[in-house]
């Protein structure tokens, strides 16, 4: 008898033993990651006082999910650049609020967009098609076939389903807007 009862308190004092460690692990885990965040926070508001900032994609339309973004380039961009820049009616994460989202720079100054039924066309390339509505049920409408402006960009992203230039909500991206919060690189 006595050999069970302390089997029985050793197995309680082990079970209490094995809950306590995880216990005290999971606080250590919380505190730590804690502790990361508070660092995160001041060296993102030192960053954007000086003009960079870190910046998570929280879609699918680009692979990437942090990336650098430099507050003091605004202009000048390149077809393959990315940037972000405020969608100033967006239907497809908000309900019509100025957004900040980030795409590639696609089309530039003297680029043609046209559409044929519902592809998209680029300088007469294929780069994407067409969506009626968004998944919340708004109804997407194309920007007019026309050639880029001096100091304007057609943002996009290659998924398929691609809230961007293409639509009105969003249209072309012009540096006079004041719309382009900054360029952006992918970290990963």
């Amino acid at each position: 008898q006595t050999i069970r009862k302390r089997l029985r308190m050793k197995c309680k004092k082990f079970k209490l033993t094995v809950n306590r460690k995880y216990i005290n692990q999971a606080l250590l885990w919380t505190i730590f990651l804690f502790i990361c965040l508070i660092i995160l926070k001041i060296i993102t508001t030192y960053l954007k006082d000086s003009g960079y900032g870190l910046v998570v994609n929280k879609t699918t339309s680009l692979s990437q999910v942090a990336w650098w973004v430099n507050y003091n380039k605004r202009s000048n961009f390149q077809t393959g650049d990315y940037f972000v820049f405020y969608a100033p009616n967006d239907k497809m994460l908000t309900d019509g609020e100025s957004t900040p989202v980030l795409k590639m720079v696609k089309g530039v100054s003297g680029d043609e967009i046209h559409f044929i039924k519902k592809s998209v066309y680029l300088d007469n390339k294929k780069i994407g098609w067409l969506v009626e509505e968004t998944s919340k049920g708004h109804k997407l409408i194309p920007i007019e076939s026309q050639v880029i402006q001096k100091g304007c960009y057609f943002a996009w992203t290659p998924s398929e389903w691609s809230y961007d230039s293409r639509y009105k909500d969003i249209g072309l991206v012009c540096e006079s807007q004041n719309r382009i919060i900054g360029s952006a690189t992918p970290l990963f």
